[in-house]
């Protein structure tokens, strides 16, 4: 029986994060089951860990939820979320900017690797901690163990799907294992904007995924891309840097879902608050409301949209600003100006943890959709708005061109003037736009379910190891 062994270390490790890639892996790992049904495949998920092929039972991706109804209560607080948020974007900061100048002082390229290798091994025994005793509310009764079946041996029909984050994890020594089984390994990429605009990272996490890259050249038979625009960008990439390698590499792309599958009943509040916070549920009713939906980093490009919505604010627009989307990286400066920003409560509202039925709320009840990211892989909310019926502008860039067409409104990223000229149509056309959106997104056929995405993703494995049999190289 052929086997796919798909790699999910990060999740396991981060199991209440929501978003992003994790939220990909979530929704893959509840289809990819069902469209093996009727065939002799088997996946089976797998943590790759220093050496190891641990495989995880499923429930462990499962979002946790709080065990501790007064915990719970407390730690949703808005001032403790406040000093939470405070305190975590300080002390990142002091460390990145620590880590940030050892790197630059260590005189050689191996000395930098070994400072970055060892500081993941030594992680591991805090993450263990942290699975133990978590903020969530203490030991979790509920996880499942892990374990590495004795006899779990790799042979030439498997395959490995490294679906989730894998550039923080040290998983040579284990992808080796299939390699030397002649096992095929697939690696799922989301972008490289890390390596072709730095400029946005931090540059320990560059660095980290320039390596990771490298690695990946070493191991790789196919990479599957979530869109065109990546594809493209990776086969650039491969063959100025890894020109004798470029061409024996699969290249395919596979479009995200957007449908909300079992994550969509966990909640990030305690039951008796109800799934929608009633600060945020009179907000819709209140005045034309716009959703942003991402993490907040340099990339994202907040700081335009709040520029923007601050000159609408200014010429007496009644519109308000939802924001969704966890605290990220090097946005200090824009933390303290939303945390101090005299709209903050009335018509700017900032939600850092909003569960899947929140985020479906916000995406049925919102007048638009922005999305203003310098670089993008994919661009998940705008498919996921689209599906709801919601109108997006959106940076004009090829990613988005490739996922919104014609559907919906682009603005230019260098003229500020669009975006507020582009704000003041929607809020004034909104509904009008809403009326015909439905059946032009169901005849564009941009919107896919997430069944979809698992059939595509398998059928390049498929791809893969069919031609990596016959010695062949194909293109998706």
């Amino acid at each position: 029986m052929k086997r796919i062994f798909v790699d999910c270390s990060f999740l396991v490790q981060h199991p209440h994060i929501r978003t992003g890639i994790q939220r990909v892996v979530r929704r893959l790992v509840e289809e990819i089951p069902r469209q093996l049904e009727g065939r002799s495949i088997q996946m089976i998920l797998v943590r790759l860990d220093t050496g190891r092929v641990v495989v995880v039972h499923p429930e462990s991706l499962r979002l946790k939820e709080f065990h501790n109804r007064w915990f719970a209560k407390f730690i949703t607080s808005e001032t403790c979320q406040l000093v939470l948020r405070a305190s975590k974007v300080y002390l990142w900061g002091v460390a990145n900017a620590l880590l940030n100048l050892a790197l630059m002082i260590l005189p050689t390229h191996r000395s930098r690797q070994l400072l970055l290798s060892g500081l993941r091994k030594s992680r591991s025994v805090f993450r263990s901690i942290s699975r133990m005793f978590s903020l969530t509310g203490g030991i979790n009764p509920t996880q499942h163990p892990v374990v590495e079946p004795a006899d779990l041996i790799f042979n030439s029909d498997d395959c490995l799907l490294m679906l989730d984050a894998s550039w923080h994890i040290s998983a040579d020594t284990a992808i080796q294992k299939f390699k030397r089984a002649q096992a095929k390994v697939v690696y799922v990429v989301y972008d490289l904007i890390p390596i072709l605009h730095p400029e946005f990272f931090e540059h320990r996490f560059a660095l980290t995924f320039k390596n990771w890259m490298y690695n990946t050249s070493r191991y790789a038979d196919g990479y599957l891309c979530i869109s065109n625009a990546v594809k493209n960008d990776l086969g650039r990439y491969m063959q100025s840097h890894f020109q004798n390698r470029a061409n024996t590499f699969t290249y395919g792309s596979f479009p995200l879902g957007c449908d909300f599958g079992i994550s969509a009943s966990q909640r990030a509040y305690p039951v008796e608050s109800g799934v929608v916070p009633p600060s945020i549920a009179v907000l819709f009713r209140s005045a034309p409301t716009f959703l942003m939906v991402s993490t907040i980093e340099p990339r994202k490009n907040h700081t335009m949209v709040l520029d923007a919505f601050e000159k609408l604010w200014s010429l007496g627009h009644e519109v308000n600003l939802i924001v969704l989307g966890k605290v990220g990286w090097n946005v200090q400066g824009l933390m303290l100006r939303i945390n101090c920003h005299p709209q903050l409560g009335k018509h700017l509202f900032v939600v850092h943890d909003a569960s899947d039925e929140l985020l479906k709320y916000c995406y049925a009840s919102s007048t638009a959709l922005v999305f203003a990211s310098h670089m993008e892989g994919f661009g998940l909310p705008i498919v996921e708005a689209l599906a709801h019926g919601l109108p997006v502008i959106a940076s004009d860039i090829p990613c988005h061109r490739e996922v919104g067409g014609d559907l919906i409104t682009y603005f230019d990223l260098s003229d500020g003037q669009s975006l507020v000229s582009g704000l003041i149509d929607l809020k004034t056309q909104s509904e009008i736009i809403k009326t015909s959106l439905r059946a032009k997104v169901a005849g564009a056929g941009v919107v896919v379910p997430w069944s979809e995405s698992a059939k595509r993703a398998l059928a390049f494995c498929d791809t893969v190891m069919e031609s990596k049999a016959c010695g062949q190289t194909t293109s998706q």
